[in-house]
């Protein structure tokens, strides 16, 4: 599970902040805020991985494939996407077919067999027809996007610092979060000044796992 927070001390523009030497004492001016999370922090404990840590690279199709209709002698069935985005025309995806061979992606038309195609929800497989449903056997979808956007959610597979895994900025479902990325248990610091009145401020999000059958997370907590 990880957990994004964009933070501020008190209110204001965090983009007039100027640039501040890391481990440096911050002290908050003329009502301004201190935006926590364009300030290097002085100490930072996050896990390498999250949850067990292992990143899937191949996903079963599931136990069967459903059927969904007929076209010049060739089938489709469908199993539920894996993952969080969708594809656009077949690239990022590589798909396998029940007898573990790949198969090519090809758009709805001419239907041919062993080819696929995608919709938002759905992977759908071209095959011999063979009843309502079949069994998927080595049926398997590789995603490396989403592969390299899992890594990226984990310190230990991320190529970063510290410093710059946690500072950062992530597009999740086309909008740009920029924050603070903090896996859990993790835990940020920073030495600030702060004058009598002054007010904490911040939203979190919890980013979910980029494999939908990945599971869930059990929530967080955040003590400031």
């Amino acid at each position: 599970m990880q957990w994004l927070w964009m933070l501020a001390a008190c209110g204001g523009d965090p983009q007039s902040t100027p640039e501040i030497e890391p481990n440096a004492p911050v002290a908050l001016v003329d009502g301004g805020a201190i935006p926590l999370a364009r300030i290097p922090a002085s100490t930072i404990n996050v896990p390498p991985k999250s949850g067990d840590g292992s990143i899937p690279q191949g996903l079963p199709c599931g136990e069967t494939l459903e059927y969904v209709r007929t076209k010049n002698g060739v089938a489709e069935y469908k199993t539920p996407t894996p993952i969080r985005w969708t594809p656009v025309l077949g690239t990022g995806l590589n798909v396998r077919g029940p007898d573990g061979q790949e198969m090519t992606w090809e758009e709805d038309g001419q239907l041919r067999l062993n080819t696929w195609r995608s919709t938002a929800r759905w992977i759908i497989l071209r095959l011999p027809e063979q009843g309502q449903t079949i069994p998927a056997g080595d049926c398997q979808i590789t995603s490396p996007k989403s592969t390299e956007l899992e890594q990226n959610l984990n310190l230990s597979y991320s190529g970063m610092s510290a410093e710059e895994f946690v500072q950062r900025a992530i597009d999740r479902d086309n909008i740009m979060r920029t924050g603070l990325l903090v896996p859990a248990p993790g835990t940020l610091t920073w030495d600030v000044t702060l004058p009598p009145g002054a007010a904490f401020s911040g939203q979190g999000v919890i980013l979910s796992s980029e494999f939908l059958n990945a599971t869930p997370s059990d929530g967080a907590t955040a003590i400031v």
